[in-house]
Order: structure tokens, then C-alpha cells, then sequence
């Protein structure tokens, strides 16, 4: 199964493309005011691609780390005592990792620290989920954001980037517009 973020980050990518062509386009046609309409949905894109490719990277990562932890292999902080045993393969350690679900999200990190706790004992991820927990909570806010336009959404992506950067962002909504496939309106 394919999955949605890897196809969102090539959208956004090609979305990027596409501005960076019509800016040019709109240059060529002396129309400067459409410049900066151009422009800020190239930066919007830019961001939120850059957003979308870190939290897949950090949720690659992790999951990736946390199954060899279940399997016993070792790092420089030494081994992970699992909570039930450690798994002879990766797929067996996947497949207890996932039990029912096709997928396990990293960006909710109450859910994951309770995750971890299930399957090993004090380990390193609950512990940075944990000494990290309320920027990785903003982080998943941001995220949430970027693919989904619902008011709850927007009203927790302000909260987030309100305690993160000390501002709220102005409202040109681009939110949601990888997963729909359309460009963005202006709200001014």
C-alpha cells in the first residue's frame, strides 16, 4: 500500500514547479501585481512540502529504530528490554507492532509514548516522545494543518504556531490543498 504522505510531498513538488513556471509566465506578461500572489503560493508550497518531508522522515526513522529495538538489536545506549520478549525478524516485530492496523501514525506523541510503553520497558523513544512531548504535540498540530481544512484544525495550527514562533499566520489558506487537488483562494 501506498503510502498518502510520500504521494502529498511529490504533489506538493509539482505544485511548487508549476508556481515557479507561472511566475515567470506572469513576468513575461508585464502582470507584477500576480507576481506576489504567485510567489506566496510557491513559499506556502515550499514550507509545507518541507514540513510534510520532515515528519515522514522522523516517523520513517522512529519506526524504523523502534522495530530493531524490539528485535534486540543494540545501540550505543546499550539494549532494549522488551516488555513481552524481543522478536527474531523485523516483519514478526512489525506485525505485533501493528497488530490490526495497516499503519501507525508517530505525530500524536500521548499515543505513541503509550505505544512504546506496550512493547518495551523504558526505552529511548518514550523517553524522547516524552522530554519532547508538547513541541512534537505543536509539530503534529502543523502537520494536521497542512493536509486538513477544518476549523478545529486551523484553530489548533494557530495555538501551535502562536506558542512556537509567537505569532499567528495570516490567513491565506492553503491548507488541505495537496489532499484535494486544488488551488488555493485568497482570503485578504
Amino acid at each position: 500500500m501506498r503510502r498518502f504522505d510520500i504521494d502529498l510531498v511529490q504533489e506538493g513538488r509539482a505544485l511548487i514547479d508549476l508556481a515557479k513556471a507561472a511566475k515567470w509566465f506572469v513576468l513575461s506578461l508585464g502582470w507584477n501585481s500576480a507576481v506576489e500572489s504567485v510567489a506566496s503560493i510557491e513559499a506556502g508550497g515550499t514550507l509545507r512540502t518541507s514540513v510534510l518531508e520532515d515528519v515522514r522522515c522522523l516517523e520513517t526513522f522512529c519506526e524504523d529504530t523502534f522495530l530493531r529495538y524490539m528485535c534486540g538489536h543494540m545501540s550505543r545506549h546499550g539494549q532494549a528490554v522488551p516488555v513481552l520478549r524481543h522478536y527474531t525478524t523485523i516483519a514478526t516485530a512489525d506485525a505485533a507492532y501493528l497488530g490490526t492496523r495497516r499503519y501507525r501514525a508517530w505525530y500524536d506523541p500521548a499515543d505513541v509514548i503509550t505505544r512504546c510503553q506496550r512493547h518495551i520497558s523504558n526505552g529511548r523513544h518514550e523517553g524522547v516522545f516524552s522530554a519532547n512531548r508538547v513541541w512534537l504535540d505543536h509539530l503534529g498540530k502543523i502537520r494536521h494543518r497542512i493536509v486538513h481544512g477544518q476549523k478545529d484544525a486551523k484553530r489548533n495550527f494557530d495555538l501551535a504556531t502562536n506558542a512556537l514562533a509567537a505569532r499567528v499566520y495570516p490567513p491565506l489558506d492553503l491548507a488541505g490543498f495537496f489532499a484535494i487537488g486544488t488551488l488555493p483562494q485568497h482570503r485578504g
